[in-house]
């Protein structure tokens, strides 16, 4: 595994954002692909949540973020991660949900690393990239309920 990118090494936020996110896919990727079946299948918190329902999640959260969202491209259904009031625990593989996640990932490198950001959109979304000295706050509704401590990241490296 490689070492947590440091953001004091670069000005390039474009190539900072697309770091940390194959970074942090290399990490779920690494602690799933150790899993058996059932730890993978099954839940161990009071959500319910398993692990292939977190893959799952993280999937369609950068379609919707990057692709839907940021970059405007159609995503057939962007919230497909979700079902009523909970989130779904797909019934699928692990390395099939890793190999959609890597997939996910590529797509995001090629979408990102051809945007115009001299565009109006840019312009609004990139001043929200920059570096912050500590991350406090929530990538979706599920995150909010959990307490964020600053200077610190809910998923763990190593």
């Amino acid at each position: 595994m490689t070492d947590f990118p440091d953001p004091g090494r670069t000005d390039d936020l474009r190539e900072l954002l697309l770091t940390y996110l194959d970074f942090y896919r290399g990490v779920v990727t690494t602690k799933v692909s150790g899993l058996d079946e059932d730890a993978y299948t099954t839940s161990c918190v009071p959500s319910g949540w398993t692990v292939a329902g977190l893959v799952n999640h993280l999937i369609h959260m950068e379609r919707r973020w990057l692709h839907w969202g940021f970059a405007g491209e159609p995503v057939d259904q962007p919230w497909a991660d979700r079902a009523g009031d909970g989130w779904v625990s797909p019934d699928t593989d692990v390395e099939a949900l890793l190999g959609e996640l890597a997939i996910v990932g590529a797509h995001t490198r090629r979408t990102v690393e051809q945007h115009d950001q001299t565009s109006p959109r840019s312009a609004a979304v990139l001043p929200l990239l920059k570096p912050r000295p500590s991350f406090s706050g929530s990538c979706c509704t599920c995150c909010r309920s959990m307490p964020a401590t600053p200077g610190t990241w809910t998923l763990v490296a190593n």
